[in-house]
């Protein structure tokens, strides 16, 4: 049965050992291949956590994020590193996940000078979605190529990340050391759904992604880079 009640998120540094029990049972109901010892391992390694639950106070969906620094082109840049995200199927379509991480990216955004940006990789188009429905310039795109400068970001934020995994001509990260991917039925790329640029580009870039590569992507952070129906979505006021 779908469930009708709203989700409430919050941003903690670290989750309890419940919390991160919930999560770990949370992921695995969608995605093959994570071993807890990995999941763990990796938690450990990011500065935060957006937590949502429902009105008993149980975990129902989460997203990972990590800070990042480098200097490009003699410009000091900042990003935000998108980790493990999923949210339980029986409250897909809100929108509470992207508007209380927007909300507290918008404010980190405004605490310094130097830009902001997402870096995320997809392997499903359900995450790559984000960017066109959220933000008004994202790369890559279907209908226009990466400015030198974002492509410059993108490829030192994934090589500072991810190292040799990350295959620079075509934009893929290839993880050698699992096999953590979507399972069958999550986000399946129809015919249907081909009918969508954002998807059709998607799967052509990685057509591989039902293996668990994932397509590397960067936007800015920055009020003026969502659309104004996002910005209304998720609660912003300025």
């Amino acid at each position: 049965m779908i469930q009708t009640k709203s989700l409430e998120g919050t941003v903690v540094k670290a989750p309890t050992m419940r919390d991160e029990e919930r999560m770990y049972s949370l992921l695995t109901q969608y995605f093959e291949g994570y071993e807890r010892n990995n999941f763990a391992a990796d938690l450990a390694n990011k500065d935060g956590v957006v937590l949502l639950r429902d009105d008993e106070g149980e975990v129902q969906g989460f997203t990972t994020f990590q800070m990042l620094k480098a200097t490009v082109q003699g410009q000091a840049v900042r990003g935000v590193f998108s980790g493990d995200t999923i949210v339980d199927k029986a409250y897909w379509g809100q929108s509470e996940l992207a508007g209380v991480w927007s909300r507290h990216m918008l404010g980190v955004a405004q605490e310094s000078n130097d830009s902001l940006y997402w870096f995320l990789i997809c392997s499903g188009y359900k995450t790559y979605r984000f960017l066109p429905t959220f933000f008004k310039e994202y790369y890559p795109r279907h209908d226009a190529p990466t400015p030198e400068l974002d492509q410059q970001i993108l490829d030192t934020f994934a090589q500072q990340k991810f190292g040799a995994a990350y295959d620079k001509e075509r934009g893929l990260v290839t993880f050698t050391h699992s096999s953590e991917r979507l399972k069958p039925g999550v986000a399946d790329v129809t015919e249907q759904k081909l009918v969508n640029p954002h998807i059709r580009f998607f799967n052509e870039r990685n057509p591989e992604h039902l293996s668990g590569i994932e397509l590397a992507c960067l936007t800015r952070v920055s009020k003026e880079n969502y659309h104004a129906r996002a910005l209304r979505m998720i609660g912003y006021i300025d």
